[in-house]
């Protein structure tokens, strides 16, 4: 159909972003971020601060090699967790500070390898300990390797009982890796996120939405199909859109509204193909073309092709060649 050949067109021809970053500083080797300081090698990173070498972290400072950390500081090798201070080597923990080696842990302090603990203090190996016999223990553990404390970390994540879904504060959901969401339905990874379903990867503040997949961090509502959007209305079929509304088939939109198949754009209106028309004649065209593509079962269906080979990517995490 014309109208796939003339995007896929635009999408080779126009030019593009190298590393998606707005409104940060000092930041230049960041992509997918948004409002970061002083950060290095962040990727889907936002409001952090003195962050490097992390994925998907949330206003999160002096925190490196982290993957999924939320609101937290002074963190090194953390994966999937909010509110930590001072801690190493956690996953899966919640509101923790001085903790190393650990997993599950919530409300937890001056824990070292310890899993599926709540709300205690001076534990090791899930032990208790006096204070000063604590801090005793940990300099004799510290001789030993980090790769000799993971493994062990690992054999007593194995040991204790696993809960069949991760979820902490949320209400109705299916899925694992859930935090302060209600109504969702077979979604991962999810923060601040309701009535959604469908839903993976990195999903955080979003609503009413539907097969989508790296969503965030500024709030989004009504998406069909989109990945790589942040503070988006309305929008299907989008790639790295960020702050516009009633959008469909578009690949690095930013700052606009009412387009239809553009590419590269920002504070566009009313475009179609990266062509500006009136209100009037772009809701005519959109419906003309919208009824080409239902006539030959296409609509509905994802038409953006990647413009990047795959070994220049990250698909090799989700999709191993």
């Amino acid at each position: 159909m014309w109208f796939i050949d003339e995007l896929k067109k635009l999408q080779q021809t126009m030019p593009r972003i190298a590393l998606v970053s707005s409104n940060s500083e000092n930041s230049d080797y960041t992509n997918y971020a948004y409002k970061n300081k002083n950060c290095y090698l962040i990727f889907g990173g936002h409001y952090c601060e003195d962050t490097h070498y992390s994925q998907y972290p949330f206003k999160t400072k002096d925190c490196t090699d982290c993957d999924k950390l939320t609101q937290s500081e002074l963190c090194y090798e953390c994966v999937f967790g909010s509110n930590l201070y001072d801690c190493n080597y956690l996953y899966n923990c919640f509101t923790c500070a001085n903790c190393e080696f650990g997993f599950d842990l919530v409300n937890c302090r001056d824990c070292f390898l310890c899993a599926n603990l709540r709300n205690v203090q001076y534990h090791i190996r899930n032990k208790q300990f006096s204070k000063d016999d604590y801090f005793q223990e940990i300099e004799k553990l510290k001789q030993y390797s980090a790769e000799q404390l993971l493994e062990e970390l690992e054999r007593m994540r194995r040991s204790v009982p696993h809960v069949a879904s991760l979820q902490k504060n949320c209400e109705n959901c299916t899925g694992s890796f859930l935090e302060n969401s209600r109504n969702l339905t077979n979604c991962f990874y999810c923060t601040d996120v309701e009535d959604c379903i469908y839903m993976g990867t990195n999903i955080d503040a979003a609503k009413d939405s539907m097969d989508c997949d790296c969503i965030g961090y500024d709030p989004s509502e009504l998406l069909y199909e989109c990945i790589g959007n942040s503070g988006n209305h309305n929008c299907n079929f989008c790639n790295a859109c960020w702050h516009n509304s009633d959008l469909e088939y578009c690949d690095m939109v930013f700052n606009s509204r009412s387009c239809f198949g553009c590419v590269s754009r920002s504070h566009a209106e009313y475009e179609i193909l990266n062509k500006k028309y009136s209100k009037e004649e772009y809701e005519r065209k959109v419906q003309e073309i919208k009824d080409e593509l239902r006539a030959q079962n296409l609509y509905g269906k994802w038409l953006l092709e990647s413009t990047h080979p795959y070994e220049d990517t990250v698909a090799e995490l989700y999709y191993p060649s």
